[in-house]
């Protein structure tokens, strides 16, 4: 039987098919690797080839990238197959088995590991010496590791040790075990079989080698059936420090030079990087920033934002670093490297509360303004009581005809660009907030013979609003400022995702994407606060768009940005659903393949229960308080500050070290701002009163 290893650098680059090459190479069973191919571009010339039988393995995360193929000829047909090395990815009867013991990895470990398509086994019946024996060809492309990301080297060590707990398996089910491929182990130079024309000094006591130095092109007479596309074998993918062709062209000198990639490198710029995770980070907390404003003043509330969103940049420094230890780019991953299950299920519970959260805020901005925009139609100045302008009702009907349906998609598919429109719709209502603080004249102002048209404001109540800024006051509402502006800095589980997709990633460029998206943050989130506060002063709601509404119920500009606002949060709520059914699912059924009943059962009990809290819940600023002083402090304080104390080792931090003090203080903050805020939450709940305890 003879076997041949084929590193082609794109498999799609063969015009007409690769029957051709493969029928020139003269073996049974050619593995290929770097098929660079997903199944909707694979052609049928490629995928079906007169005389062999061809088995595929893709890589399930990015296109035009990694995969493996496995062509046997008729002649040595395997009686089993299996892609992948775990199991997980079988899902036919003729499976090869022999998986190994997996004690050491979790399922999220296997599953990133298979998810690359990065191996394939088939298994022969040969006869030998007049005995049948059975043979496993397992098919590779190791990872490779790249010098600057050491939590990708830990996953290419991952992958060896995964690859010989099955080997071994299989070797103790009986059968012979050939390995063969990519293996990408050639970390110098000097260790690669091919570089053809390349130069190397060697020692002058090297026993191998006469001369001082040695052109490795003479040693074109080993056989070597290793080949890179229908030349020889650059030597790009096996040797560490260098990058992988993306596409199959021969180099030409002076040529421009061609696009290249790393192995698992994202291509997101760090321009983009930055806009998605400024996306991340914005929401519906900044509606009630000016809220927040008005209970604190303008200077207490400017040195909170700063150092929640300082705080919060530290956070990120934290996770990445932990990140960067163990390889892990999920969220509730870190959760289960640092303490097993249990971190990794309190992780998801806490996000999973946070987006709860997040969708009762979003549904409650349509409890409240989509009565007003239904009012403006109608040319009503008032709710005149109509059941089409009551908030339980609309809420009840928007989450049954519109959210529920996309809730039960099996994919995110276009939803996800709604964040980006999101993003564009807060922006339009920052600019909207500005116009408005020059376009209104003050509405408590005595000698504004208007002003008794809005004493109807809720915070109005006979107390005697004025028209002058407070630079510093106290009241019992401040107890909801820290919450709020700490539930519109949460974008925690958000980060290692766009790390894994940034182009160049290590630790200091992903902290510099998120220093520039909460700095960008910081500024749009203080400018709206501010021009909403200074043109409503103390009169300004928790909800600072449908403060609006007491000027003027029919001012088009406001019902635009109502609109848009209102479109944007729709569409967002099916898309922060979709994570919180994920952690459901690993939670209570870890190994259950996709069933609709379920996938429909966990979508609407997550849809009933928030539309109970956004009709029962009083206020929008009782959903900012609560999620922004449980879920919102553990995300941002308590769980990065105990992950890296966990993670990373105490020979390279000690526990009294510098790093790991600081971290264990940042943790014991986060439980500080826990228990200060709810305490006063519910201290403001038992009272019902809103007292001024200072003021300038």
């Amino acid at each position: 039987m003879k076997l041949v290893s084929w590193n082609i650098n794109g498999i799609r680059t063969f015009k007409g098919g690769i029957k051709t090459a493969v029928d020139s190479l003269d073996a049974d069973i050619i593995c290929v690797q770097e098929t660079k191919v997903t199944r909707d571009l694979l052609d049928e010339k490629t995928a079906i080839v007169d005389g062999y039988n061809s088995y595929f393995s893709y890589s399930r995360g990015r296109s035009g990238y990694s995969g493996v193929a496995t062509y046997c000829r008729d002649s040595a047909t395997p009686f089993a197959a299996e892609e992948g090395l775990t199991g997980l990815l079988n899902n036919h009867e003729r499976s090869v088995g022999c998986y190994g013991d997996h004690t050491d990895f979790s399922n999220e470990e296997l599953q990133l590991l298979d998810n690359e398509g990065r191996a394939i086994i088939t298994q022969h019946k040969i006869m030998c010496q007049d005995k049948e024996k059975t043979v496993s060809v397992i098919n590779v492309y190791c990872p490779r590791a790249d010098p600057d990301k050491p939590e990708r080297k830990l996953f290419k060590l991952q992958f060896y040790k995964l690859l010989q707990s099955r080997a071994e398996a299989l070797l103790k089910g009986g059968s012979h075990v050939i390995i063969l491929g990519d293996v990408n182990t050639s970390h110098r130079p000097i260790d690669h079989c091919d570089p053809c024309d390349i130069t190397f000094q060697v020692s002058k006591t090297s026993p191998p080698f006469k001369q001082n130095q040695i052109n490795l092109s003479k040693l074109n007479k080993m056989e070597l059936q290793k080949m890179n596309g229908h030349s020889r074998d650059d030597g790009f993918d096996a040797v560490e420090a260098m990058e992988e062709h993306s596409e199959f062209l021969p180099h030409k000198t002076g040529a421009k030079k061609e696009v290249h990639f790393t192995d698992f490198e994202g291509k997101t710029s760090f321009g983009m990087s930055i806009f998605n995770l400024s996306n991340a980070i914005m929401g519906s907390g900044i509606l009630g920033l000016a809220y927040a404003m008005s209970n604190t003043g303008i200077i207490l509330f400017t040195i909170l934002l700063m150092c929640i969103a300082l705080l919060s940049a530290y956070s990120i420094h934290l996770l990445l670093k932990s990140a960067g230890v163990v390889g892990i780019r999920v969220y509730e991953q870190l959760g289960n490297r640092a303490f097993g299950s249990p971190g990794k299920i309190l992780a998801a519970i806490i996000i999973t509360v946070h987006n709860i959260g997040a969708m009762s805020t979003y549904l409650y901005i349509v409890k409240s303004e989509l009565p007003l925009v239904i009012q403006a139609f109608f040319g009503k100045h008032e709710n005149t009581g109509e059941w089409f302008l009551n908030g339980n009702y609309l809420i009840i009907i928007v989450s049954a005809v519109i959210i529920l349906p996309l809730a039960l998609m099996k994919r995110l598919g276009y939803l996800g660009y709604t964040s980006g429109f999101s993003l564009s719709c807060m922006v339009f209502f920052l600019l909207s907030v500005i116009y408005k603080k020059f376009n209104l004249p003050c509405l408590f102002d005595s000698s504004n013979d208007t002003t008794s048209a809005y004493k109807e404001f809720p915070s109005y109540n006979g107390a005697n609003i004025t028209c002058e800024a407070k630079l510093f006051t106290i009241n019992s509402e401040a107890a909801y400022t820290i919450p709020i502006i700490a539930f519109a800095f949460v974008c925690h589980p958000e980060v290692l995702p766009i790390y894994t997709e940034l182009r160049n990633a290590n630790i200091k460029r992903m902290q510099a994407v998120a220093n520039v998206s909460i700095l960008a943050m910081f500024v749009m989130y203080l400018l709206t606060a501010i021009f909403g506060y200074l043109t409503f002063y103390a009169g300004v709601e928790a909800e600072l768009l449908h403060t609006y509404s007491r000027v003027d119920p029919l001012d088009v500009l406001i019902l635009c940005v109502r609109l848009a606002v209102l479109v944007a949060v729709t569409l967002t709520v099916p898309v922060v659903l979709f994570p919180i059914r994920r952690a459901v699912l690993q939670i209570f059924f870890p190994d259950k393949p996709f069933h609709w009943a379920r996938h429909i059962i966990i979508a609407f009990c997550l849809i009933f229960v928030v539309n109970l809290l956004v009709i029962f819940v009083p206020s929008i600023k009782d959903i900012f308080g609560i999620i922004g002083a449980t879920s919102a402090p553990s995300l941002i304080f308590i769980l990065p500050a105990i992950f890296y104390i966990r993670i990373v080792p105490e020979d390279q931090e000690p526990l009294k070290s510098r790093p790991k003090i600081q971290a264990i203080c940042f943790a014991a903050l986060g439980f500080i701002f826990m228990i200060m805020s709810l305490s006063f939450i519910i201290i403001n709940w038992s009272t019902g009163q809103s007292q001024s305890i200072g003021g300038h």
